[in-house]
């Protein structure tokens, strides 16, 4: 089954679209695709307890609602391979082939900047996957940013060009339902290959640090449960959850 045409469903203000997927779920049963869409959020997701700041009618911010049963929820970890590379891909095809990449866990960045995060939550009844809504949110023509921000980025600034949202939207939707389509058709492997490929830092020494401190070490991969495997100069592989360790891109 293919998603060329996804329910849309547009909205000016928003708490979060996830959280109105959400509401969407509670009281009706929604198709598998369905996207929530807003101009603005007024109290956007980030992983954790992080929040995602946009400038109201400039980016993209949406959640795509996905009823993923086929898969043991132990290896929800897919679902983020998925829309990580789907994000990425429909990027680089409005950007005509800017070389963007995926910071562990599941932002998108170009060189040292971060032009898109995702959020992905997850409705599990007793050992079935029920529903899954990713969150995300891109930066596409917006020109300034909060000075408060680390290392943000947009579409815009990288290629000087206006981008239609409706056109972003739909193109990052495809390629997204592209490499889900590839998971409910088992490529496992051929999935995380692609994942890997475009992995920030991927055998490469960077500079990392952890509870203990800053190391140097470089990411070898990833486990079955999405934990970051990197390797230090000592040999020795260490797997982090999300939050446990940070690459230093400065």
């Amino acid at each position: 089954m293919t998603f060329s045409k996804p329910l849309i469903q547009k909205l000016d203000s928003t708490d979060s679209t996830n959280n109105a997927a959400f509401r969407l779920l509670e009281h009706k049963n929604p198709s598998e695709g369905t996207v929530i869409v807003s101009k603005f959020q007024t109290a956007g997701k980030g992983q954790g307890q992080s929040t995602w700041s946009s400038e109201a009618g400039q980016n993209l911010t949406f959640s795509l609602i996905l009823k993923p049963y086929f898969l043991e929820p132990a290896r929800q970890f897919f679902l983020n391979q998925v829309v990580t590379l789907g994000v990425r891909n429909g990027l680089c095809e409005l950007s005509n082939g800017v070389p963007f990449c995926i910071k562990w866990p599941n932002d998108i960045y170009f060189e040292k900047k971060k032009i898109a995060g995702i959020l992905i939550e997850n409705r599990v009844m007793g050992s079935v996957y029920d529903t899954a809504v990713a969150g995300v949110g891109i930066n596409i023509n917006q020109k300034e940013f909060n000075p408060e921000l680390p290392n943000p980025t947009s579409l815009h600034l990288i290629t000087k060009n206006q981008t239609d949202l409706d056109d972003a939207l739909a193109v990052v939707v495809q390629q997204i339902m592209h490499y889900y389509n590839m998971l409910k058709s088992g490529k496992h492997n051929l999935l995380y290959e692609n994942y890997l490929m475009h992995l920030l830092g991927l055998n490469q020494w960077h500079s990392f640090e952890d509870s203990s401190g800053k190391f140097s070490g470089k990411i070898v991969g990833t486990d079955t449960y999405g934990q970051l495997l990197v390797e230090k100069k000592n040999a020795s592989v260490g797997a982090y959850e999300v939050k446990e360790i940070k690459m230093l891109l400065a």
